[in-house]
This record gives structure tokens, sequence and C-alpha cells, in this order.
């Protein structure tokens, strides 16, 4: 085995001592990519904090994207549903917009966004608006934050679905959106879009 692919396993198995003497001996690992990600993005996926805080002090970039998704650590530790570690590395400096904080659940953060200016809240992201990302991870509060502050719930995902059609969707489904979280995360996912589905339709909002 190379010292690229046993570094690369030490990291995806958190052994932070591991990791830590492989970088002494070779710092340029902190920035090596393997199979399109970087270590910090497979340390988020698996939710090694000290395994990720020890990459980031020896330089590892919070904003480098994978080849597949074009996704941030930060987007793949929410993926795997690894909330605390999210917070961890938004506090380290990664960068969130007004999309991936909806996603995350960041609502102190989407407050700050409003309060500089609503002219983003209805722009598409990668997967759709604000609206449509707070539907998909169960955030009932963001999405009457949301709406209150001018979302469309009649806005399409890039897919072609409101908001009320992917919460209801992960509902009927299992959580089938977020394929990636641990069962006791999806649990949480299921019953927040649920409530999403309250929030909309006591708005009014029918599709």
């Amino acid at each position: 085995m190379d010292k690229t692919q046993a570094f690369f396993n030490a990291v995806k198995f958190g052994d932070a001592a591991a990791v830590l003497n492989m970088l002494d001996e070779q710092p340029a690992l902190a920035q090596r990519v393997q199979d399109g990600a970087t270590a910090l993005h497979y340390a988020a996926l698996q939710g090694h904090t000290e395994v990720a805080d020890i990459l980031l002090d020896r330089g590892a970039d919070l904003e480098a994207r994978d080849a597949e998704f074009g996704a941030t650590p930060i987007g793949w530790a929410n993926e795997k549903g690894h909330k605390d570690l999210v917070t961890h590395l938004s506090d380290r400096g990664a960068l969130v917009s007004i999309d991936r904080a909806a996603a995350f659940g960041m609502i102190d953060l989407i407050r700050e966004y409003i309060l500089e200016g609503t002219e983003h809240i209805n722009t598409q992201g990668g997967f759709g608006t604000p609206l449509h990302q707070a539907a998909l991870w169960g955030y009932p509060e963001i999405v009457a934050l949301l709406l209150d502050s001018g979302a469309d719930p009649l806005a399409e995902s890039v897919d072609g679905r409101t908001a009320l059609a992917i919460a209801r969707e992960q509902v009927a489904s299992g959580g089938s959106g977020t394929p990636l979280v641990s069962d006791t995360r999806r649990r949480e996912i299921i019953d927040g879009c649920a409530k999403v589905v309250g929030v909309l339709t006591k708005r009014g909002v029918a599709r």
C-alpha cells in the first residue's frame, strides 16, 4: 500500500494519530485528492472532527470541491447527517450561502442574509431555492421564515418539484431524498418534512 492510500485509509477510519504522523512526514498529503475528493471530504463524510481539524491546521482547503458533485467538505458532512460537524466547519470558516444555510438548518445565518436583503431568496442553486432545501431537509421554522420573507412556494426545483411536493415525497418515501444520513437523522428529517407539509398547507399552498 502506498503512502497516499495509507493516509486516506487513516482519515476514513478516524485514526488521528496516524494522520498526524503521516502529515509530519509528508505535509502535501493534506491537499492530496483521491477518487475526486480531498482527505477533508472523507473526514467530513465520516464525521471525524478531530481529523478534520488536523487537516485544516495543516492547510486543507475548506472550499475544495469534489469532482462528481462539486460539493465542499461541509456539504459532505451534511449529506451524512453530521450536524455538529457542519456547525464546526462553519465555525472554522466554511462559506455557507443562503441555500446551503437552509439545507444545514442554520436559521440564524438565514436571518442575517435576509437582513442584508431578500434579492437572493428565490435564486436557484444546484438543487433549487432555499425553500426547496429547507423542505428537503425538514426544517419547518426555516420554511416559515422564508415564506414570510418572500419565498415563492410555487417555484420549482431543478427537477421540477415544488417545496410541498419535495416534503411530501420525503415523508412518503421514508427520506429517500437524503439517502446517506443515519437512521436517527433520517427520522428527524421525516418528522421535520411532515411539519413542513403542515406549514405549507396552512399557508394555502396546494402543490
